[in-house]
């Protein structure tokens, strides 16, 4: 029988909509992005195991990275790499393609 379990909560992310979710097979949640009050250029993680949310703000941490967007796609590969596509910042709709690699 399936169930619901809720593994954390007030210590992640923005209450947020719009943003993209993956699931890595090192069994880590990626999230990317969003809108709260402004649309979001960031990342969380959540550790499964650990049950523990860690974040970076991505502009920080990169030299190159996605910019602010909502409303796009997030997938994760064979390699845990996280790959995020399109969306819209608050003024156009964007078709680029960028990769993470997390190795």
């Amino acid at each position: 029988v399936a169930s619901w379990s809720l593994l954390a909560e007030n210590d992640g992310p923005s209450a947020r909509a719009g943003h993209a979710a993956a699931f890595a097979k090192n069994q880590v949640l990626w999230i990317f992005g969003g809108k709260d009050e402004a649309v979001l250029s960031d990342i969380w993680l959540f550790h499964e195991a650990a049950k523990a949310w860690t974040s970076s703000g991505i502009a920080e941490v990169f030299s190159a990275a996605p910019s602010a967007r909502k409303e796009h796609v997030a997938v994760t590969d064979g390699n845990g790499d996280l790959w995020i596509h399109g969306g819209q910042d608050d003024t156009a709709f964007l078709s680029n393609l960028w990769k993470l690699s997390t190795n």
